[in-house]
């Protein structure tokens, strides 16, 4: 008996050795020299104010003029309005024509005036519903399934799903008329399994009329029209142009998984005006590494110019660093854990 419990006792180490292992590996991995520059000037980002969410559950779900509003994933039909800059909430429970609906937590709220959508991609379930009024309805053709949407017309989304016909992640557009769900494959190119290889942020830029959608994995993002016509490829500013991953297969052997922890090269993106805000995971040849290491670093890019711009850190705050952020006008807001922070943007350095 002392022998089993010593053997099992072992494993359990050894299993959080490796993974420990790995991941001090990654974080080195992304510490090194990658290669490049990053235009750094001074005071782009100033904090305006910061209020506690009491949760940290809480997202961006889109935004009306001055006023943005937050939903949450352990609470899909609660919504926060906050508005700008005084960071005032009011808070607002939304309603569904089947009231005894149960959702799960990837069921998302997206904020698109004048209306709000519930989503689910897995259900599979799309309702919309007027701002102001709060009532969802079926309102479309909700049969496909996906894992994002991104709503960007009254009836229109933009969808990241798997094709049936390849296996393979493909965008595509959902709409209320025939045929309903047209994939486009050409958009996303593949360089590996075509599933994780081509994983990434799906964004629109309502200004522009653009998605734009940055891959986690390598140094790229696209920029289509709303039919999902690529309009150009780009590059960001780091070096890493091949995906840095390796994948396998679960015990039916068919469907994939990541073998090991992915090399990320951008964590997250935000869109607003003529700009792209990437958050990105990799250290600049002229970065101190203890900025790179206690702060987070976000490129932009200017949309229009189809050039890089300039970057700048956010600090962290009640010692967290920024799990999310979206970017509205002038204004950044960045989630930290349960807290909101609200910084002014200065976009004149380009």
């Amino acid at each position: 008996m002392k022998t089993t419990l010593l053997t099992i006792s072992s494993c359990f180490i050894l299993s959080i050795l490796v993974v420990a292992g790995l991941f001090a590996w990654s974080r080195q991995k992304t510490r090194k020299d990658n290669g490049f520059y990053r235009l750094l000037p001074p005071h782009p980002a100033i904090k305006v104010k910061a209020m506690d969410l009491n949760y940290n559950s809480y997202y961006v779900a889109g935004t009306d003029k001055d006023v943005v509003y937050l939903s949450n994933y352990t609470a899909p039909l609660h919504l926060v309005k906050v508005s700008l800059p005084d960071l005032d909430t009011t808070h607002i429970q939304l309603r569904v024509d089947e009231p005894e609906m149960k959702f799960r937590k990837n069921t998302e709220v997206a904020i698109r005036p004048p209306y709000f959508y519930l989503m689910d991609g897995v259900t599979p379930m799309l309702k919309r519903g007027k701002l102001n009024e709060w009532t969802a309805r079926d309102f479309m053709y909700n049969e496909a399934f996906f894992s994002t949407a991104v709503p960007f017309g009254s009836a229109s989304l933009f969808i990241d799903a798997l094709s049936n016909k390849t296996k393979e992640r493909s965008l595509g557009i959902e709409t209320d008329t025939e045929p309903h769900v047209r994939l486009v494959p050409e958009v996303l190119e593949k360089q590996l399994d075509g599933i994780f290889c081509t994983n990434g942020k799906m964004l629109y830029n309502q200004d522009l009329h653009q998605m734009v959608y940055v891959y986690y994995y390598r140094n790229q993002y696209i920029v289509t029209d709303t039919t999902l016509t690529v309009q150009h490829r780009a590059h960001t500013i780091d070096t890493i142009s091949r995906v840095r991953i390796k994948t396998g297969t679960i015990n039916d052997g068919k469907t994939k998984k990541l073998a090991s922890p992915p090399y990320v090269v951008n964590n997250n993106g935000a869109t607003s005006g003529n700009f792209l805000y990437v958050q990105s995971n990799l250290i600049a040849k002229n970065e101190k590494p203890e900025d790179f290491e206690h702060k987070t670093v976000i490129d932009v890019y200017d949309l229009v110019r189809q050039d890089y711009a300039f970057s700048f850190y956010l600090p962290p705050y009640r010692e967290q660093r920024v799990s999310r952020f979206y970017v509205i006008g002038d204004y950044l807001l960045a989630l930290y854990g349960q807290h909101l922070v609200l910084y002014s943007v200065y976009n004149e350095f380009t």
